[in-house]
């Protein structure tokens, strides 16, 4: 068997570099599940024949999925995630929809997710916007 100290080397070694992986944003050998941590922020906002409304997410919240809420809701502030965020970005257009649809006087919608890194810097915008089809 080898001596203590050998083992107690060998123990550091191994269990170390992921450490330092992650502490210095490394995703090769960090053993981390998500290789990025995001902030996000989604604004909602519709045109009306009186003017722009903003449109907040909570009030939204009886007409999103159960699965949708965690994900969506925070963000009318600002929340961290990860792989969500990419879906988030996806369903700008279904957001913009589902304003059109709760405000029938609506002449456009539009939806807006903000990213950045989890530190806020190297922001990025993405946004979606719909001309509400005409009442009947």
């Amino acid at each position: 068997m080898p001596p203590r100290p050998v083992l107690a080397v060998l123990l550091v070694l191994a269990t170390l570099p992921p450490f330092v992986a992650q502490a210095s944003g490394s995703v090769v050998g960090s053993y981390t599940m998500f290789n990025r941590i995001e902030r996000y922020h989604v604004e909602l906002g519709v045109v009306l024949p009186e003017g722009e409304r903003r449109v907040l997410l909570r009030s939204l919240a009886q007409h999103l999925t159960h699965e949708s809420r965690p994900i969506l809701l925070p963000a009318d502030g600002y929340a961290m995630g990860a792989d969500q965020v990419d879906v988030v970005a996806e369903t700008l257009p279904a957001l913009a929809r589902l304003c059109c649809e709760l405000y029938p006087a609506a002449r456009a919608a539009h939806a807006r997710l903000v990213r950045a890194t989890a530190a806020g810097t190297h922001p990025r915008e993405q946004t979606s916007e719909l001309t509400c089809p005409p009442t009947r």
